[in-house]
């Protein structure tokens, strides 16, 4: 799916996902995602761990974590 050119890639929501090369064409998602401003990074073994990163780091660098408390 391509992104539309109007929607905006703000860059303190860059991340680069890494995937382990003995885990690539096997099905199992294992690898590193960092966030890009930041430098953060952590090592996932699920999509799912791989997203609550990308959501976590995400919130806390959009005021979102400040705004809840």
């Amino acid at each position: 799916m391509a992104v539309p050119e109007d929607v905006s890639l703000p860059q303190r929501l860059a991340f680069v996902v890494q995937l382990s090369a003995p885990e690539v064409g096997t099905g199992r998602f294992v690898g590193r995602v960092s966030h890009v401003v930041s430098a953060r990074s952590a090592r996932f073994g699920s999509p799912d761990e791989c997203l609550a990163f990308i959501t976590r780091v995400s919130r806390e660098e959009s005021g979102e974590e400040e705004a809840s408390r």
